[in-house]
C-alpha cells in the first residue's frame, strides 16, 4: 500500500498533518483572542482533556477525537498559523459574495504563506494529485453575526495550483459558532471543528477506506 508524501505509516497506523489558519479582519473585534498555544493545544495535544486552557471541558483535542474514533489507527495533527485579511469582513462574508470570496481569501492566505512567510508546505499531507488533504479556516470575528453575512461550512470545486502544492476542499469555522460564557469568552469546542472534518472525511473509517477517500479528494 503506497503512502502519500507527508504521511507516515508504522505498525498499520496512518499519520496526517493538516493546516488550519486563524483569520482576523481589521473591522471586527473578537470577544476573546485565542493564543497560538491555545489553538495548537486544542488541535494537537494528546493530553488536552487535562490542559488548563480546556475551559470548555472537551474530552480531548481534535487529535484525540480522530485517534479514538479510528481505534488508534489514525493520527491527525495540524500546523496552526495566523493571518490578517487585507480587506474588511464584509468584503468576504456578505451573503451576495461569500461563496466566491471565501476561495479568494484562501488564495490570499496561501500566496502569503508561500511568498512572504516562507511556510514549509512539505510538512503537510498531500494526496497523489498534490492537494493538501486537511485544510481549514478559523474566522476570528465578532460574536454576533450580521444578518446579511453567510459563512459556508466548507468549500470545494476545481483544484488551485500553487506550484509545489494544490488546494481544493477546505472547511470554515467562525468563532461565533462557539457558546458564550458569562465572562464574554467563547471557548474552543471540539464538536464544532470535528463536525466539519467529519462532513469532509466521513470518519470513522478503516485505514484502507481512509486512504482511498484521501486519494479521491
Amino acid at each position: 500500500m503506497a503512502v502519500m508524501p507527508g504521511t507516515s505509516k508504522a505498525n498499520d497506523k496512518l499519520s496526517v498533518t493538516g493546516l488550519v489558519i486563524s483569520v482576523s479582519f481589521s473591522d471586527t473585534r473578537p470577544e476573546y483572542i485565542h493564543s497560538h498555544q491555545e489553538l495548537d493545544d486544542f488541535f494537537n495535544d494528546p493530553a488536552y482533556a487535562d490542559n488548563p486552557s480546556n475551559v470548555a471541558s472537551n474530552n480531548g483535542s481534535l487529535w484525540n477525537y480522530f485517534h479514538d474514533v479510528s481505534n488508534g489507527k489514525f493520527s491527525l495533527n495540524h500546523e496552526v498559523v495566523a493571518y490578517k485579511a487585507p480587506h474588511q469582513a464584509e468584503y468576504y462574508l456578505h451573503e451576495s459574495v461569500s461563496a466566491k470570496r471565501v476561495k479568494e481569501l484562501l488564495d490570499e492566505v496561501m500566496i502569503h504563506l508561500r511568498d512572504e512567510a516562507a511556510f514549509d508546505f512539505s510538512k503537510l499531507t498531500m494526496n497523489e494529485d498534490g492537494e493538501i488533504v486537511a485544510l481549514g479556516l478559523f474566522y476570528v470575528c465578532n460574536a454576533e453575526p450580521r444578518e446579511d453575512y453567510f459563512i459556508p461550512g466548507y468549500a470545494g470545486g476545481s483544484p488551485k495550483d500553487y506550484g509545489a502544492f494544490k488546494t481544493r476542499r477546505f472547511h470554515i469555522v467562525p468563532q461565533r459558532n462557539f457558546f458564550k460564557l458569562p465572562d464574554g469568552s467563547r471557548p474552543l469546542v471540539l464538536r464544532t471543528f470535528a463536525h466539519e472534518d467529519v462532513r469532509i472525511y466521513n470518519y470513522p473509517l478503516t485505514e484502507e477506506e481512509l486512504l482511498e477517500l484521501i486519494r479521491k479528494r
